[in-house]
This record gives C-alpha cells, sequence and structure tokens, in this order.
C-alpha cells in the first residue's frame, strides 16, 4: 500500500523500506460533475455541502474523473462495485441505468447515467465510493470517499 513501511531481517541485518513509488499512488476521486441531460445538457460541477435544483430527467448522467498512478487505469467493474449513490433524506429518487468508461490518456473517467425523479421535499443525494475501490495495479483508495449534495 502506498505510504506503508516494511520492516524487513534478513539473517543479522535490518532494513526499512517505504512504499512511494509512482505506480503504487492510490487512485482518487478528483471530480464528480452532473448532466441533466447527456445528449445537450451542460456539464454542472458538484461540490461537497453544495445545493442545487435536480428536475426529474431520464437522461441525467453523473460523471466521475479520477487521478491514478502514471500506467495505471480505472476499471469499470471494480468501481461500480464499490460505488453507492443514495437519497439519504427526503423523497428525491435516482436509479442508475448504465455506466460507460470515457477514459483517454491522461484521464480516468466514467460516466453513470441516471434517471431521476425530483421530490416534492428537500433531499440528500450521497455518493459514496468504498476504500476497497482498487486500480488496475491494484491500488486501493483506502478511505472511503463521501460527497454529500442538498437538492431544493
Amino acid at each position: 500500500v502506498y505510504g506503508s513501511r516494511l520492516d524487513i531481517k534478513v539473517l543479522d541485518e535490518s532494513f526499512v523500506l517505504f512504499v512511494k513509488g509512482e505506480n503504487s499512488v492510490p487512485p482518487m476521486v478528483e471530480s464528480i460533475s452532473y448532466y441533466d441531460n447527456y445528449t445537450a445538457g451542460s456539464i454542472i460541477p458538484l461540490s461537497y455541502g453544495g445545493s442545487m435544483i435536480f428536475e426529474s430527467t431520464e437522461k441525467g448522467c453523473f460523471e466521475f474523473e479520477f487521478s491514478t498512478a502514471p500506467t495505471a487505469s480505472v476499471i469499470m467493474a471494480d468501481f461500480l462495485q464499490n460505488l453507492e449513490i443514495r437519497v439519504t433524506s427526503g423523497d428525491m429518487r435516482v436509479k442508475l441505468l448504465r455506466a460507460e468508461n470515457r477514459s483517454s490518456p491522461g484521464k480516468n473517467i466514467i460516466r453513470v447515467y441516471c434517471s431521476i425523479t425530483a421530490g416534492t421535499k428537500s433531499s440528500v443525494l450521497s455518493f459514496i465510493v468504498d476504500g476497497d475501490f482498487s486500480d488496475s495495479l491494484g491500488n486501493k483508495l483506502g478511505e472511503d470517499f463521501v460527497m454529500r449534495i442538498n437538492s431544493l
């Protein structure tokens, strides 16, 4: 694991190794953006604790951008297995429809397409990526990533 310390003893010699190689850098969620209509809508960057109005749509899309080690990439199946999108209060509903890997060299992007039913009460929408999420080199996120958005 990146940043870990290994104490090794061989015969009468002791060695200390620190794991800090560029290929052991853990993946990170850099940003989450929202499209209210992925076919023609504009991108809306989301921020922790921010507020926005979600309208009902069958063409909603959340775009997750990641940073990884230089030779690593995001494995969509592992990401989806470790992703939870939930409404923790209120009556808004989000239904995951499908996902698409939109990565290109140097950019790791996964789009999660959803249908959204706007609620009549203020809601809290939470995005959780489990700390067990790992990249193609096996580097793990380490700690849960959590972002909460207030839906007005």
